[in-house]
């Protein structure tokens, strides 16, 4: 039941599995170093992980002696230690160098980092011109797999349509997008963003209907009782969703009018509110604001500007 719980990513049930394994075993006087409790030492540890339970990690991992990589890497990456987590999975590439998970967790260490790439194509707007220090690490460590496994593509294919629209790299995130066979989060959104940057009314409602009836399929799926399972699908409506919000409001025509203020103020108040409904955590709440500089850097870049000062919050993480 434990097992077959973990792989239908039902976490808090299969952690009430385990534990009631590990009480069966202890009440038994089971070494708490044996072999019998590790294995289930390691499965709480990773439920933990999915569920966003750093505490718990902690503790449990007082009670593993000898902890695995895989161990390491959950405790690096949900204590926000990127570098030490990147420094794991090179280990792990080392060992398999054709293993996608393993490619997939150093490109999520080096999105964190910040390494999307220098490659600008068009001028960014002040709330992103820091940028411009980073390296090219993660597009290039992309264009270096799919040298040698063209096949994943798709796999990968998020990663790259990411780092394009934080770099402006426009150009190349249209050749990303041009497969009408991808429809990862990260692609539709990228199509949105390459909609709302044209401007044709037409094409970003297009692009939203076609974004929302993709990413809302999730949802549709778990049913009523799948809110946890569920909540990914939901941040990426509600990050599409701000994206319109966003665009609606700086592509308003008299740029410094009474009105348009107002607008800009009450956006400000519903983001932030919007902000407070989220999970607490910074895996959430920093794509979040990341989605959010992107669309008000893409706007700024068309030539609208916002000088409303409460969108202060809005745009800095």
């Amino acid at each position: 039941m434990a097992k077959a719980a973990l792989q239908c990513k039902a976490y808090a049930r299969s952690m009430m599995n385990f534990e009631r394994q590990v009480v069966a075993l202890r009440e038994r006087n089971t070494p708490a170093s044996s072999r019998e409790l590790t294995p289930h030492y390691e499965r709480l540890h990773e439920i933990y992980a999915h569920l966003d339970e750093p505490d718990g990690m902690e503790g449990i991992s007082m009670l593993i002696l000898s902890p695995s990589l895989e161990h390491k890497i959950r405790q690096h990456e949900s204590t926000g230690q990127w570098t030490a987590a990147q420094s794991c999975w090179e280990v792990r590439l080392q060992q398999s160098p054709d293993n996608l998970e393993f490619h997939l967790g150093l490109l999520r260490c080096l999105r964190n980092l910040g390494h999307y790439g220098s490659c600008f194509v068009h001028v960014f707007s002040v709330q992103v011109s820091s940028m411009r220090t980073l390296s090219d690490t993660l597009r290039t460590h992309v264009r270096g797999v799919l040298v040698r496994n063209p096949d994943w593509e798709s796999a990968l294919a998020g990663f790259q349509a990411e780092s394009a629209w934080m770099m402006g790299a426009w150009d190349d995130l249209q050749q990303i997008t041009a497969n009408n066979e991808l429809t990862s989060p990260y692609i539709m959104k990228a199509r949105v963003l390459l909609a709302m940057r044209a401007g044709n009314a037409n094409d970003v409602a297009s692009a939203l209907s076609n974004a929302r009836a993709i990413l809302g399929a999730p949802i549709t799926a778990a049913g009523a009782k799948g809110y946890r399972q569920s909540y990914d699908a939901l941040l990426d409506l509600h990050m599409i969703h701000e994206m319109e919000l966003i665009y609606d409001a700086v592509s308003a025509t008299v740029p410094r009018s009474q009105s348009r203020r107002e607008a800009m103020n009450s956006l400000g108040t519903s983001l932030a509110a919007r902000f407070d409904a989220t999970l607490p955590n910074f895996r959430v709440r920093q794509a979040v604001l990341s989605m959010r500089r992107t669309a008000f850097a893409l706007r700024s870049e068309a030539g609208h500007t916002h000088d409303s000062p409460s969108l202060t919050f809005v745009t800095q993480s």
